[in-house]
This record gives C-alpha cells, structure tokens and sequence, in this order.
C-alpha cells in the first residue's frame, strides 16, 4: 500500500513537469479577475485590492504543503458617471504557483527533489453594459492578455518507472530530461458575464470564461511530449442571491471546468446573516458573517467521476472590507491511498482571502451600483 501511494502522489505531483496545473481555487468569486476577467471593473466603488492564499496537500508532508498559490489583483470600475451606470474596468493580477516535490523511491535507490515556480501577469480590461432602463439587467465583457514565466530547478531524476499497477519496474528507467529549465510564454483569455435582479429579494447571474486561447507551448521536458501545448479551458459559474428574511441571504451556486477530457464542478451554498445594518450621518454600515459548505467532484483523463472534497467556507464582510477562510478536507482516492500509510495525513487545503474597495470621489448613485458576485 505505501508502494501504490507513493506512486499515486508521484503521478500528482510531477506528472505536472509538462503543463503547470491550472488554477483553481475553492473562494473563486474570491479572485474574480483570475476566475473571468469580465468581472473586472464589476463593483459598487472607483478601485478594489483582492489578494487570495492557497496552500494544498500539506497532509503529504509534514513540513510544508507541496502545491502554494498566492495571487493579488488591482482593478479600478470607471466612467460611471459618465456613461449612465454603464462601466469600463481596467486591471491588473499577479498569480504565482509553486509546486515542490521531495520523495523517496520505496526500493530505497534514489531520491527526488524539485520545485517548478510559475508566475503570471496579467492585463484584465472589462465592460459592463445596463440592458434595461432599470439598471437590473446588466451583461459584461472582458479581455486578458498575458505573460507567463515558469521555471523549473531541483533534481528530477528517478532511477526506476512505474509501471501501469503503480509499481516500480527496475527494469524500466526514467528516462525523462529537462529541455530548459526556464520558459516563457503568452497567453489570452476571455469571458462573459450575465446578472438580471427581476424582484428586489432574488438576483441570478451567469458567467462564462475561456482560457488559454493562445494555447502557448509550455513542455520543459524532452521526452513523452513532443506537443505540449496548454488545452483549452472552458469555466461555467453562476449562482443567486436570495434574501429569504429581514437578516439572512441564501446565495447557491456552482463552477463548472472542462480542459481536454478532464472536467470538474464546484456546488454547494452559502448563507449571510446581518449582525449589523444601521445608517451614521447618512453613511450605511452594514456587517455580515457568512458560512457556507462547498462540494467539489471530477474526473481526470481516463478515470471515472468521482467525489473529490468538501469545503467548509466561513466570512465576515464590513462595509468596504471583506476576509473569507475557507478548508478543503479531501474525500477521493488520494485520502483513501493515504489512510493506511505510516507519517502520511489526509491531504488538505486551506485558503485565505482579503478583498477591500475604495471609494471614488463622488457617491455612487443607487441605481448606478454594479452587481458584484461575493460567493
């Protein structure tokens, strides 16, 4: 069992030497600009500062997760005044993504260490348009070039495959080479944004994002991958905000991925309750704490749908200020491969999300106010 586990976690982690992993975090209304760039410009406020933390699988080492992702963006929502409501949004997102890999060949001739640090930069421009008199009924459009610099550093060397049983073979090297331990390369995506608020208790939007357009060439590797070119991905999400008493809102919704034959979906709820809403010299100052439970399933290339984690979500929300934790405890195959293993744990995810807006120089009108997704 400590044999197939540990090349199970093998395959997870290095399996990613030829196409970094996509981001995707389980707040991903968290980080709106990485999630769809016509959500960019796409708040009640002149400018916005998101900054989101994903650590993932620490479970499988007990010094550090192996997966971290930190990414930050800025975006500023203008022209509101002067073009009726209607807003151009222009932005800037940061991601980086490091993955670390340190094991152990279970027939205890070699070892593996590496790391593969990816960095985007990304140019977010985005444009909501009212469709009706009403200001309930809006649709946004956005574009995102970007720059990506990865490189890869460490020792990948492992003097033995594994065959299809997840067994090491010692008659079957690993031949792998890096073909350049530094790549650079550019990227477009782009999305679509729907929202309609039809009565005042209930708001629904959808949202359609595709991303790597470009479908740039990304392998570091020479062997078994004479392609290497990033699939198309394509992400479904949406949801509703439905205010079911004077203090509480009900907000369901899901994410749906798909790139090449793998697909994955996000689903579950969140609730707000408002332990404070009251108006000081005409300023409102409303504060709510949300809790929701999350749910996340797919399936990889050749493998069966499949339950993945749940996440446990918990927010607090004051005014312009927002911070949100959320905890992925994992439910698939990796958990099970790991419960029996000696100094291996269940492997996990935590992520921390910090969002603030900032006023512009003039109040914003109440029927100007932009829908803005929070969950």
């Amino acid at each position: 069992m400590r044999t197939k586990f540990y090349a199970f976690a093998f395959f997870l982690v290095t399996g990613l030497m030829a196409q970094a992993q996509d981001i995707h975090f389980s707040q991903y209304y968290a980080s709106p600009l990485t999630l769809n760039p016509a959500l960019t410009g796409k708040f009640d406020g002149f400018a916005r500062v998101d900054g989101i933390y994903r650590g993932q699988y620490y479970g499988l080492s007990q010094s550090s997760s192996i997966f971290r992702t930190p990414a930050i963006s800025a975006d500023f929502s203008l022209f509101k005044d002067k073009m009726n409501g209607n807003a151009l949004g222009i932005g800037l997102s940061v991601v980086n993504d490091a993955q670390t890999s340190t094991g152990n060949d279970p027939s205890g001739n070699g070892t593996s260490t590496g790391k593969i640090n990816t960095t985007s930069i990304a140019l977010d421009l985005g444009y909501t348009l009212n469709l009706n008199k009403a200001k309930s009924m809006q649709i946004s459009i956005g574009l995102e070039p970007s720059i990506t610099m990865k490189n890869t550093n460490g020792a990948y060397e492992y003097p033995q495959a594994f065959n299809s049983n997840l067994q090491y073979d010692v008659a079957s090297p690993n031949n792998e080479q890096l073909a350049q331990a530094k790549k650079t390369y550019f990227n477009f995506a782009y999305g679509l944004f729907f929202n309609h608020k039809p009565i005042d208790i209930l708001t629904y939007y959808l949202g359609f994002s595709m991303n790597n357009v470009a479908r740039p060439q990304t392998a570091v590797i020479m062997t078994n991958n004479p392609n290497g070119k990033l699939n198309f991905l394509y992400v479904v999400h949406g949801g509703l905000e439905i205010t079911v008493a004077k203090k509480w809102t009900l907000i369901p919704g899901f994410l749906y991925q798909n790139t090449a034959k793998a697909n994955e979906a996000n689903a579950g709820i969140t609730a707000g309750y408002d332990v404070m809403d009251r108006s000081v010299n005409g300023v409102r100052q409303k504060a709510t704490i949300y809790i929701g439970i999350w749910n996340r399933m797919g399936n990889d290339v050749g493998s069966a749908f499949q339950y993945r984690n749940i996440t446990p979500k918990i927010g607090f929300d004051y005014r312009r200020f927002r911070v949100d934790f959320a905890y992925d405890i994992s439910m698939g195959n990796i958990a099970q491969d790991a419960h029996p293993v000696a100094g291996i744990y269940r492997p996990q995810a935590y992520e921390l999300a910090i969002s603030y807006i900032f006023g512009g120089p003039k109040p914003i009108k109440e029927r100007d106010m932009l829908f803005n997704p929070r969950y």
